[in-house]
């Protein structure tokens, strides 16, 4: 009779590159299938690990025969399969039925299997950090990752959660597979919206009012400039010439925004950590400047890599 221990040895697995299974379970108990078609029908198992797949008809793992690839009748090999099988501490039943061979897991090894890996890796790790679902595929690897990125002195909307959302779970799935990730909030900090702003400013806006919610005064005073801006194109004229000292880098004119950018910046952080996410660097428009984008031009077109259009 197979043995019924509670806690699994790992030390009978064969080795497969790209698996551990001292870190996932789901590689052990693969491989604990893929030896059984190695001892039977004498295949690698390396053959054996890619064939075994996610069970079917209520089953935990299922073998369809013919993507081993082997000469003879698929009947004949599942009949072999099922034959030769003996329970043990991995595996508690097999059920041919050819062409697949399905596999069952001994539920009581499975079940302390996973949650002795989970309190080890979580509580006992080599670092002293928890490693539950981490591993080294990306190891040596870099990513720039890019999200969220919303307009400084506007509200965060449902289009920012969103990518919010999806950036931050790719930015843990890729530092968990051991990859050095860089997450970079790219902010919407210039332009000329920044000049109407400021104008509306010297008329509307109220210091005490921006310490308190910057993001807040600085969309009130927006709204408001905008609409006297549609009845009065001087508005915009103004708005224009002050952009315009902005770019030129008149210190005056620039000193208002930094505030209005770090304010917003502080504003955005609190939210974000509401949501556990947290960036590497605030970058935005106003750090590209127009030799950077003019000398990012000539090299794509010295790489052949632009094409006008209409």
């Amino acid at each position: 009779m197979a043995s019924t221990s509670a806690t699994p040895s790992f030390a009978n697995l064969t080795h497969v590159p790209g698996t551990d299974p001292t870190k996932c379970i789901y590689d052990a108990a693969r491989i604990s299938v893929a030896q059984r078609l190695v001892k039977s029908l004498g295949v690698t198992i390396e053959q054996a690990y890619v064939a075994v797949d996610y069970g079917k008809k209520g089953e935990d793992w299922t073998v369809p025969i013919p993507r081993l690839r082997l000469k003879g009748k698929p009947d004949e090999f599942v009949k072999k399969v099922a034959d030769e099988f003996e329970a043990d501490d991995w595996i508690d039943t097999v059920t041919p039925s050819s062409p697949f061979v399905h596999f069952r897991m001994r539920t009581s090894t499975l079940n302390r299997a996973v949650l002795d890996q989970i309190d080890r890796l979580t509580h006992h790790s080599g670092t002293g950090k928890p490693e539950y679902g981490t591993n080294d595929s990306g190891k040596g690897k870099k990513l720039v990752l890019e999200y969220s990125s919303p307009n400084i002195a506007k509200q965060f909307h449902v289009g920012h959660l969103r990518s919010t959302i999806i950036g931050a779970f790719l930015n843990n799935l890729y530092r968990a597979c051991g990859w050095d990730v860089v997450s970079l909030n790219y902010l919407g900090d210039w332009g000329k919206q920044f000049g109407l702003i400021a104008v509306g400013f010297e008329r509307y806006g109220n210091k005490e009012a921006l310490e308190k919610d910057a993001i807040k005064h600085l969309f009130d005073v927006y709204v408001k400039i905008n609409k006297e801006a549609e009845a009065d194109p001087a508005v915009h004229d103004a708005a224009r010439a002050y952009f315009k000292r902005m770019e030129d880098g008149e210190e005056e004119a620039l000193k208002h925004w930094r505030e209005w950018r770090a304010l917003s910046i502080r504003k955005y952080e609190a939210e974000y950590a509401e949501l556990n996410v947290a960036f590497d660097e605030y970058i935005g428009e106003s750090t590209v400047s127009q030799k950077s984008q003019d000398d990012a031009l000539a090299k794509l077109n010295e790489l052949q890599l632009t094409k006008e259009s209409d």
